[in-house]
């Protein structure tokens, strides 16, 4: 380094990069005018109203249908109260705030209360499952592979009618045979099809995962249960216990799922027999669900004058009952802006009452075959910074560049989150569009009106013509 620096031509690189540094900061800002839009924004959202169909008449919105509203009389399968497990006399349930038991109710597993005679599984491993698939000539990060020559964990045991206590396991490590283990989504559903009666399912990552998506990480049993949600009262009752929640239940029976990994070796002593066996007492899983009425009603909005075919960015607003900072006043904030209502927008205040995906379905039939290009999903506005959250990298620079102009306080955006358990309030129709999802970052502050200058800027620089957003 030091002799090339030496070199004649290190001068004349240093006197470019200085000019480029210098010229950067004389080229004038593009799209100055979207400054002006963040802060009439953010001005608007400090003294906005709650009332969002009164705003979009005012604003000259066009209503998707007949009018704003898109509302629905249902009767719906829902939680109707804590779910317990009991083994012996050791019992553990969900309460609010505590994150080591939660009921996994889907379309695939259900609710109900199940008495029956309760047998270990280990980690339910079983060859039988996950054939071989050869992806390349050394088999690289296949799971079947992995597990050839494994002892089966349902060889030893009669699970039918029982409740069957399963491990999460998360990766087999080996020489020339590691791979990710299979999603929790498989692994009940093996137990199931073997005539579990119920399942007690043990994930030692289920205190990480957060209400809401992160960059690094998501909940897959809240995705599960938006995209499948539950539709009939019975089925397979499932409870999620952390390893923490499972050694009160198992210690008796001289069983610490924190102390097994959930990383098997190879040539360990799993892979080479089951560690199942019937602990040869009765447990209860109860998982109270019932069939309930509800009145849902989401609000729609968009542009008018455009053609099915124009790109549409939709602003989708989660409406919360009872939350600290409601969206409300920022979804009407938003639909007032004189350059708001240039861009090609679609405003959804989304209830997500009962079933959030059979409710986003219901906006999707009446969206209809309009183009949306682009989702902003805002949710969970708590906190003194702007967090975004997506699984789509190329739309992280500009949004952090949008919050940066924009003058909000905002956390900068250093990973994506993971495509396999990315959702969002109402995602179901909607998965695999280009979508960020916009929240605070918890704990005390409002940062709505920071959340309102970034998609005021976001609008006035599409209404202007920027080349980065969808047309």
């Amino acid at each position: 380094l030091l002799h090339d620096l030496r070199r004649p031509a290190a001068g004349g690189l240093a006197t470019v990069v200085l000019a480029l540094v210098v010229i950067s900061f004389l080229i004038p800002e593009r799209y100055p005018e979207a400054r002006d839009a963040a802060r009439s924004a953010r001005a608007a959202a400090l003294s906005a109203s709650n009332d969002v169909e009164s705003a979009f008449t005012e604003a000259g919105l066009a209503p998707i249908g007949t009018s704003f509203a898109v509302e629905r009389d249902t009767t719906q399968v829902l939680r109707q109260g804590p779910a317990t497990v009991s083994i012996g006399d050791r019992r553990v349930g969900e309460s609010p705030g505590q994150p080591d038991v939660r009921s996994f109710i889907d379309a695939d597993t259900g609710g109900g209360r199940v008495e029956a005679p309760v047998v270990f599984v280990g980690h339910g491993l079983s060859p039988a499952d996950y054939p071989p698939r050869i992806t390349s000539i050394f088999a690289s990060g296949d799971l079947g592979t992995a597990l050839v020559g494994f002892a089966d964990g349902y060889s030893t045991v009669d699970v039918r009618g029982k409740i069957v206590v399963l491990l999460r396991y998360l990766s087999v490590n080996g020489t020339q045979r590691d791979a990710l283990g299979p999603d929790a989504e498989s692994s009940i559903l093996n137990a199931k099809k073997r005539g579990a009666a119920a399942i007690i399912f043990v994930d030692p990552e289920l205190p990480k995962y957060p209400p809401t998506p992160t960059l690094r990480l998501a909940n897959p049993y809240v995705r599960l249960e938006e995209l499948l949600p539950v539709t009939e009262v019975g089925g397979v009752p499932v409870v999620v216990l952390s390893s923490k929640a499972a050694d009160t239940l198992l210690e008796p029976f001289g069983i610490r799922p924190s102390v097994i990994s959930g990383r098997i070796a190879a040539d360990g002593d799993e892979a080479r027999s089951t560690i199942s066996r019937d602990l040869g007492v009765r447990a209860t899983v109860d998982v109270p669900i019932a069939r309930v009425s509800a009145h849902v009603r989401s609000l729609v909005a968009e542009t008018p004058g455009l053609s099915a075919q124009r790109a549409r960015i939709v602003v989708w607003a989660v409406k919360r009952p009872g939350a600290a900072h409601p969206v409300e006043p920022l979804l009407t904030a938003l639909a007032r802006q004189p350059l708001a209502q240039r861009s090609p927008f679609v405003f959804v205040l989304f209830d997500p009452a009962v079933a959030p995906s059979v409710n986003a379905r219901q906006i999707a039939d009446s969206i209809g075959a309009r183009t949306l290009a682009l989702f902003l999903v805002v949710d969970s506005l708590d906190g003194g910074a702007v967090q975004f959250t997506t699984p789509f990298g190329d739309l992280i620079p500009a949004l952090d560049l949008y919050a940066e102009k924009a003058g909000a306080a905002h956390i900068p955006t250093t990973f994506t989150a993971r495509l396999e358990s990315w959702t969002w309030p109402g995602a179901a129709p909607y998965i695999e569009r280009p979508a960020v999802l916009i929240t605070g970052n918890g704990g005390v502050g409002d940062p709505r009106a920071d959340v309102a200058a970034i998609i005021g800027y976001l609008a006035a620089r599409r209404a202007l013509g920027a080349e980065e957003l969808p047309r």
